[in-house]
């Protein structure tokens, strides 16, 4: 029999209850959003919503047949890798170099990176949009692949920056001594040590990248072919016209599923990067 202070109980009751809530608030959109993409106009109508109904393709071969969802995939995978990638390139050693120099230098260098976030990102865009134009990137994958930094590339340098500090510096005193050099410490040394962080702010930039919409309304897609999330606009209605739920849930769906399946994948890394403990391979 468990002995344990009443106290302690009601605190259990309570973290589960908040974990159930949350898990609620969390998911019931995302749920509600992939039955939607399955029923019929009438069904989605139906108040109160039905849970039980006869499931239908149809909304999904309407934005098939509507002919720019794959282009628009192929395009939107195109951007978001390629601003993952540029991320990383320019944040990593960004965030080493923060997590080395420590001091007034690091703070002050950081504060300006992480300010970046509490700005309305239409006020960093508007200068961007001026300075593209001259540049011709405009309408452009490298413009765009740009311009997402603005989103991805300041949680990247934070959940690195914090997994470098973590690593002694003896370890980069070693290599130095061994006749290596920082970048060698930093590549050889930090990376791997940081690899947990590294998927985690990896996923953080492929999210952040995949979801953008005002950026690529503001700066243009290019290749020919806008990105999958600026198709939302054909079924999303207007101020005469109500919105095409059944097709909208099913464009939704198709674009919630790569980076739900991303998750997963990196799931240990995430758990790892944010203080837990990534569960066995057994367990």
């Amino acid at each position: 029999m468990d002995s344990r202070d009443p106290r302690a109980w009601i605190a259990d009751i309570a973290a589960y209850a908040f974990i159930a809530i949350t898990l609620i608030v969390a998911v019931t959109p995302i749920l509600w959003t992939f039955l939607s993409s399955f029923k019929f106009a009438t069904d989605i109508a139906t108040v109160p919503p039905k849970l039980l109904f006869t499931p239908t393709l149809e909304n999904y071969r309407i934005v098939v047949e509507q002919g720019s969802l794959l282009p628009g995939l192929r395009s939107s995978i195109v951007v978001t890798l390629g601003a993952t990638v540029l991320s990383l390139l320019i944040g990593a050693p960004a965030a080493y170099f923060l997590a080395r120099s420590g001091g007034f230098v690091a703070v002050g260098l950081g504060g300006i990176v992480m300010s970046t976030r509490f700005i309305p990102v239409i006020v960093l865009l508007i200068p961007l949009l001026i300075a593209f134009r001259s540049l011709r990137l405009t309408g452009s994958f490298y413009g765009l692949m740009i311009a997402y930094q603005l989103a991805t590339l300041p949680f990247v340098i934070l959940v690195l920056w914090a997994a470098f500090t973590q690593i002694p510096r003896e370890l980069d005193e070693a290599v130095l001594i061994d006749g290596g050099t920082p970048f060698t410490a930093f590549l050889r040394v930090n990376l791997p040590l940081a690899a947990p962080s590294v998927g985690a702010a990896t996923i953080l930039a492929a999210l952040f990248s995949w979801n953008q919409f005002i950026i690529p309304v503001i700066i243009g897609s290019g290749g020919g072919a806008p990105l999958a999330i600026m198709g939302f606009a054909r079924y999303a209605g207007g101020e005469e016209a109500l919105a095409d739920w059944g097709p909208l849930s099913a464009w939704a769906s198709i674009l919630m599923l790569p980076m739900i399946a991303g998750a997963f994948v990196v799931q240990r890394h995430l758990i790892a990067a944010f203080g837990g403990e990534a569960p066995s391979d057994g367990s």
